[in-house]
Parts: C-alpha cells; structure tokens; sequence
C-alpha cells in the first residue's frame, strides 16, 4: 500500500511539474510576442481628449490589415468576424487573490469570438445554480438549468476595455468564408443554449457536446472545418487537453494583429 501511495505522489508530482514547465514556457514565449510586437511599433495618432494612442506595427511577413483613420474611426472596427480576443487577467475576481493569480498563470482569462455586426461569442459561467449541480446535470437531452453557457451580445472588449491588457487574434491563411463558418458554428452554440440546452463546463475535459467554457467556444468554432484550400483543420490547442488562453496566443495557426494595454491612464493601441 505504501508502495502504491509513493506511485501516486510521484505521478502527480510529474504531472504539476510538467504543466507548470509547459506553462513558463508558454508564458515566455507570450512576453516575447509582446516586445517584439510593441518593438515595431510607430505612432499612428494621439487622442488627446480621450487619452488614447494608437500605434502601428511593422512586422516582417505581414501586410497592414487595415486601413486606419482614427479620427474618424471607432476602435472597434478594429475586429472582423470570425477575429478571437484573448485576455489573461484572472476571472474568479470573489475568490482570495493567490487563487485569482494562480488560475490565470495556468489557464489565462477569457477569450471570445467576434461575429458580424460587432456582436460578441462567448461563454459565461457561475449563475445561480451551485457548479457542482451543472457538473452532475446531463450533458444533453435535458434543459440547461440556469442562464450560464454560450452567450451573444455587444462587442464591448473595445469600446469599453473591462481589462487592462488584450490580445486580438486572427487565423492564418483563413478565407473571408472560413470566419463566417466559424460565425455559424458559435451561432449555432448559442442557438442550442436558447433552445434551453447546454450550460457552462467546469470539467473543461469532458461534457464536451453541448457545454462549453469560454477558450472551448472559440476553438470548436475553430476547429470543426476544414478551411479552404487547406488540408488540415484549425487547432487552437496544441496539447489536445484543454483549449486555454495561453494555447492560443502560442498556436502556430494564429498570429497577433493587435494588443491593448492600459499604460497609465492611457489606452494604447498597437495593430497591424
């Protein structure tokens, strides 16, 4: 018995450690997006009045996805469908800080997709039914028994920063119809939860056909189609686990277009 309880101490241990290496070098291989990004960036405009700079971002191998006038111009413009927004700032804001910091190093924030017409995809939990009952509540077949799961709203990452840093996302090579099958499929989720199925996943790894949390909404968007005049699929997350934040800022299938930051009390743009 002893034997066997050593067994399964070392196995954890392997596993903490492996996520948490995994992790670190996620992590790094994030701050050099970031400094490299910023690195090429210039001054576009300054809005003095609502303290907001914008900078533009010369990276080789990569063309201007936009035309950009501030002046005349919301910042939200700056999505398109089918775009993914990823933060990394803690989401569990009621629980004790350690917990709060220690989630977000492991699993990022949240993460959205953008649809037409600057609406919103994304999956929002804890309601008002206790999360053991959603993990224990079928996976389908049943309606979902709170209001959690695959929401539609208001692009509000840029109008309205909640966070003071972001990412925008976009896929690589993907086609004008490969954003809009993308748009159809979180449409889709989100058609199922008014239906009264589906609901929010907190077993991230299983429960997987009709609930969903917030990176799982954006990847099976993703994922589930072969793009055009391509081979392979999408794949937002790279170690076949859990879609996390921090797989998609590290996927090879998605490169960085924008990041924000709230440097003071300014907000900074940088964009392609």
């Amino acid at each position: 018995m002893k034997k066997i309880l050593i067994g399964f101490v070392l196995v954890f241990l392997a596993i903490l450690l492996y996520i948490v290496g995994s992790t670190s070098v996620e992590k790094i291989i994030i701050n050099q997006q970031i400094k490299e990004f910023i690195g090429h960036s210039q001054l576009e405009y300054e809005d003095v009045v609502h303290k907001r700079a914008y900078y533009r971002v010369n990276l080789p191998n990569y063309h201007p996805e936009y035309s950009f006038d501030p002046m005349s111009q919301s910042p939200i413009r700056l999505s398109h469908p089918g775009d993914i927004l990823v933060n990394l700032v803690g989401t569990f804001r009621e629980a004790p800080a350690w917990i709060n910091d220690s989630l977000a190093f492991f699993i990022g924030g949240h993460s959205a997709l953008v649809g037409n017409d600057d609406a919103l995809f994304e999956a929002i939990g804890f309601g008002d039914v206790p999360v053991i009952d959603h993990i224990l509540y079928p996976n389908s077949g049943y309606p979902n028994i709170d209001d959690t799961g695959v929401y539609k709203g208001t692009n509000y990452w840029f109008s309205e920063p909640y966070t003071n840093e972001f990412f925008a996302l976009r896929m690589k090579n993907a086609t004008a119809g490969d954003m809009q099958k993308a748009v159809a499929n979180a449409q889709e989720y989100y058609d199922n939860r008014i239906k009264g199925e589906g609901g929010f996943n907190y077993l991230f790894i299983m429960n997987k056909t009709t609930k969903f949390y917030c990176g799982d909404v954006v990847n099976r968007a993703w994922s589930s189609f072969t793009p055009e005049g391509q081979s392979k699929n999408f794949n937002l997350n790279k170690d076949g686990v859990a879609s996390m934040q921090n797989d998609m800022l590290v996927s090879k299938d998605a490169y960085m277009y924008l990041y924000y930051k709230l440097d003071g009390d300014i907000d900074k743009y940088y964009y392609i």
